[in-house]
């Protein structure tokens, strides 16, 4: 008995496309972050190590006029590399932040994005400059 020999036709797959390259993801915009109170201070003071710690960062967020953008951007993104999760944001320590309960969160991130849209809708058009 003589076995079939199989028969394999021709590779005729069309080539495959180059795929494009993918835009790096849009970075939230930090122009508050220039007139933060911390900006100029030790970083290390933002790093809770111990409840005293915690207590002379959360000192320098309670004068911060931008405190409430800060807050917003550590509940929205708490990976973000720049900072980290580990650190004191917009006032709260991480176990602050990690205690939130869902249904505070968000109700939380709803007010900040509220004022912050309100805040920006009031803020007066700049002045021209003089020639």
């Amino acid at each position: 008995m003589t076995t079939p020999t199989l028969i394999r036709p021709a590779a005729t797959a069309p080539p495959v496309p180059p795929v494009p390259p993918v835009p790096p993801a849009p970075r939230p915009d930090r122009s508050w972050a220039r007139d933060a109170a911390c900006d100029g201070t030790d970083p290390a003071l933002f790093d809770p190590v111990n409840r005293h710690v915690a207590e002379r960062a959360t000192a320098v967020c309670a004068t911060c006029p931008v405190r409430r953008a800060c807050l917003l951007e550590a509940l929205t993104d708490e990976s973000d590399s720049a900072y980290g999760p580990w650190l004191v944001r917009g006032g709260l320590t991480p176990k602050e932040r990690r205690e939130l309960s869902p249904r505070e969160r968000s109700a939380l991130v709803a007010d900040l994005r509220a004022t912050a849209v309100s805040t920006r809708a009031a803020a007066p058009a700049a002045a021209p400059a003089a020639a």
